[in-house]
């Protein structure tokens, strides 16, 4: 399952200092770990590294372009599709707008199977365009990916998990099969 995290699910999980802990850090922070051991897969757009070099903070930018190597680039994103141009216009060249339709025409065009964003704007054109369930604020991708896990079964409450080294092979229990 392919996750296509737009720049503002990014930022959070990259602070650059403590003043910089958002709300949505522990969250996206517990998403991506959730995502790693499921094994799915994340990408970031190449637009959001566009997005990220036009950071005003010399400092803050050059530690977040380092940190964005650890994120898969979408290979061959598509441009602006026409369903997106035919539903909702479009953008104005070089604007946030465009760059916020590029990315969700990457997920029209299935390059990934959800958008990870808090961006309202984007949220309103997925229901525009229907693909609403598909785009996902970062609290809706922790609860979708917690559901995809599988669940942890618990033992009966006479039962306690124990690792085999850490039982003794001498307690009377194991007194019959000793026996056999």
């Amino acid at each position: 399952m392919k996750f296509l995290f737009d720049t503002n699910a990014i930022i959070p999980a990259e602070p650059t200092s403590q003043t910089e802990l958002e709300d949505a850090t522990a969250s996206v922070a517990e998403l991506l770990g959730l995502i790693t051991r499921a094994e799915f897969q994340v990408y970031i757009h190449p637009v959001s590294v566009i997005e990220i070099e036009g950071d005003s903070n010399q400092e803050r930018r050059t530690l977040r372009l380092k940190l964005l190597h650890k994120y898969q680039r979408l290979p061959a994103p598509p441009a602006i599709s026409n369903e997106f141009i035919s539903a909702i216009g479009r953008p104005a060249a070089g604007s946030h707008s465009e760059k916020d339709a590029v990315i969700l025409s990457a997920l029209l065009r299935n390059a990934a199977d959800f958008l990870v964003t808090d961006d309202n704007g984007i949220h309103r054109w997925a229901t525009r365009l229907g693909v609403e369930s598909r785009v996902l604020t970062i609290s809706d991708a922790l609860a979708t990916v917690r559901g995809l896990l599988p669940k942890q079964i618990e033992p009966p409450p006479a039962v306690e998990f124990a690792y085999c080294h850490e039982l003794d092979i001498r307690d009377p229990i194991f007194d019959s099969l000793r026996g056999d």
